[in-house]
């Protein structure tokens, strides 16, 4: 499975919250190619090490689900 990155999931909306209120993420690629705007987000930890039998460092990012399940990589 080849995953694409894709850019501009975080566009501003027009029912943004006021200044210094937390606001629900939608997924703009979602609502572009599907007509529903997506909330689902998974973490994703990239080039992970281990040591121990854990996993430590790496970079963490966070994604669009429905995207990833599509083969899209849309970070938040």
């Amino acid at each position: 499975m080849t995953l694409k990155l894709i850019y501009g999931s975080n566009k501003p909306k027009a029912y943004r919250a006021k200044k210094g209120e937390a606001e629900q993420w939608v997924c703009a690629i979602c609502e572009q190619n599907e007509g529903i705007a997506t909330s689902a987000v998974v973490t994703i930890t990239q080039s992970p090490m281990e040591r121990a039998g854990k996993l430590e460092g790496g970079i963490k990012t966070q994604v669009c689900l429905h995207c990833l399940m599509r083969g899209l990589v849309t970070p938040v």
